[in-house]
């Protein structure tokens, strides 16, 4: 009888040490430092290019981490640095990369990491008017509105899309879309800082070039956000247009109010 249990005994031991030794990691993620995201398996980082990347604390894991590349094609895409406490991820180029990190009891996760271009999305939700002209007309006023709005450049939900392609983040691509249902007017910009006066405000001014037959067309676009949580302003000063035709005209802006896609991050839009 006392064989037996002993048999027993030291069966059970070796079930539960054998079981212990194989479940006792957790799986292996990526923490970034103040604790807010946590990285698993198949999951997806996105860096913007030329930007410093970011920064993670590995967990899980038995501790002794091995860090690799997978698809050697695009080991150009990202680099990165573990120095045994942090592992940083750096963007490189545009483009997808995958990254395994596992241990030496063959844990492993699999993060996949994609480095975009940054940009700017705004959605147009409604297009305003703002003439000055103290001797104009009742009429004069609602003839230059109407014209005004039916050849602005975009109506009510339209979108502009500013695409950089410098590491100082002042010039690039972008894309309009005149109307919701309307194909895309590609083109390229250059940024820059700029004050409003009459507004005593900072605004970034957009120079677009656009295909127009045979040359291109110039369009000069100031950005800058309304009072209002999430909304801006794109104005668009088409005095010089008008002014020939009424000459009372002192100034006519066209006044594009934004809102950013859910789809995007306002603090990217914003940098």
């Amino acid at each position: 009888m006392k064989r037996n249990l002993l048999s027993a005994f030291i069966t059970l031991s070796s079930i539960l040490f054998i079981t212990s030794c194989g479940d006792s990691y957790s799986p292996i993620t990526l923490v970034s430092l103040d604790e807010k995201t946590i990285i698993t398996n198949n999951d997806t980082i996105k860096l913007t290019k030329f930007t410093e990347g970011e920064e993670f604390n590995i967990k899980g894991g038995n501790g002794k981490y091995i860090i690799d590349i997978i698809e050697k094609e695009n080991k150009d895409v990202i680099t990165y640095n573990y120095n045994g406490e942090k592992l940083t991820i750096t963007p490189a180029k545009e483009g997808s990369s995958y990254l395994q990190i596992s241990d030496s009891e063959d844990n492993s996760s699999r993060i996949v990491v994609e480095v975009q271009n940054k940009n700017r999305k705004y959605i147009v939700t409604e297009v305003n008017t703002d003439i000055i002209g103290g001797e104009l007309t009742q009429n004069q006023i609602n003839e230059i509105s109407d014209n005004m709005l039916a050849n602005s450049i975009v109506k009510s939900g339209g979108k502009f899309e500013f695409t950089y392609i410098s590491k100082e983040f002042n010039n690039g691509n972008v894309s309009i879309w005149p109307t919701e249902s309307d194909d895309c007017i590609s083109g390229i910009f250059n940024q820059s800082n700029s004050f409003d006066d009459d507004l005593k405000i900072p605004t970034t001014e957009f120079k677009i070039m656009l295909p127009s037959n045979n040359s291109f067309q110039e369009i000069e676009l100031n950005l800058y956000e309304q009072s209002e949580e999430n909304k801006y302003i794109l104005s668009q000063d088409v005095t010089d247009t008008y002014k020939g035709q009424y000459s009372n005209l002192e100034k006519a802006t066209i006044k594009y109010i934004l809102i950013i896609p859910s789809d995007s991050n306002k603090e990217t839009n914003d940098k």
